[in-house]
């Protein structure tokens, strides 16, 4: 493609940047409706002129479930040559950080899931599918999508029967993953959502995507809330809601 030119005397590289640059700039237009109607839906439903559409958005590890005494799931995190091995619990602790240092990590682990035991929102989850049904109930993980079908049938074994299309494996570790994949759900309409997390730098995605909207959208009046660990039954750990 040397040399080959458009009408305007444009390259083959910089053709393709061009149409990149439109394509970028379209992505955001559209975006940028999507807000501003999500924003218009959060705020009728705030003046009570707007049907409550919710959603219930819960993490797996360390929330869900906990690994037992002597089971362990790892990530196998990798950098210069040598491998570490960090727990599930321990990645909400350091995991963030050592991405942000170059450390690669292998989540393959975490396609299967251990005999563990219930964790401390397990009976939130009960509660809420006892209110509201399965249908807007959601699991979604750092787990790869590969980990669904583990992920229900783990959960089939504690009495909850949720579809496999209301577990979601993104297969990213990132906060921002986890908010990208909340905001799509306020650009269907959804104005009224409770999502709990064990991992801090994943709440503070999550707020930061929702601090863009107006109060309200995130169940207790769009602010995260640090459950006290004698009302949560969180055996000392801290949960991010």
């Amino acid at each position: 493609l040397k040399g080959i030119t458009n009408a305007n005397g444009l390259n083959a590289r910089a053709i393709q940047a061009e149409v990149l640059r439109r394509k970028s700039i379209k992505a955001d237009v559209i975006k940028s409706k999507k807000e501003a109607t999500a924003v218009e839906n959060i705020n009728l439903k705030n003046s009570n002129k707007a049907e409550v559409k919710g959603k219930t958005i819960m993490d797996f590890d360390e929330t869900l479930h906990e690994d037992m005494p002597g089971e362990s799931t790892v990530i196998f995190a990798t950098k210069d040559g040598v491998t570490e091995e960090i727990t599930a619990a321990d990645w909400p602790n350091v995991g963030d950080q050592m991405i942000k240092d170059g450390w690669a990590m292998d989540f393959s682990e975490f396609d299967k899931v251990t005999k563990g035991k219930a964790g401390p929102l397990m009976q939130k989850l009960k509660n809420q599918i006892k209110k509201y049904g399965v249908k807007d109930i959601h699991i979604l993980t750092a787990r790869s999508p590969a980990s669904a079908a583990a992920i229900q049938q783990w959960l089939k074994s504690h009495g909850i029967n949720l579809p496999l299309e209301n577990i979601t494996g993104l297969g990213n570790s990132t906060g921002e993953a986890k908010a990208d994949w909340i905001e799509n759900l306020i650009f269907e309409g959804y104005n009224d959502i409770y999502f709990v997390d064990d991992a801090a730098s994943n709440v503070d995605a999550v707020q930061a995507m929702f601090d863009k909207y107006p109060p309200g959208v995130l169940v207790d009046g769009g602010k995260s809330v640090i459950v006290e660990t004698a009302k949560a039954n969180t055996d000392n750990k801290v949960l991010f809601m």
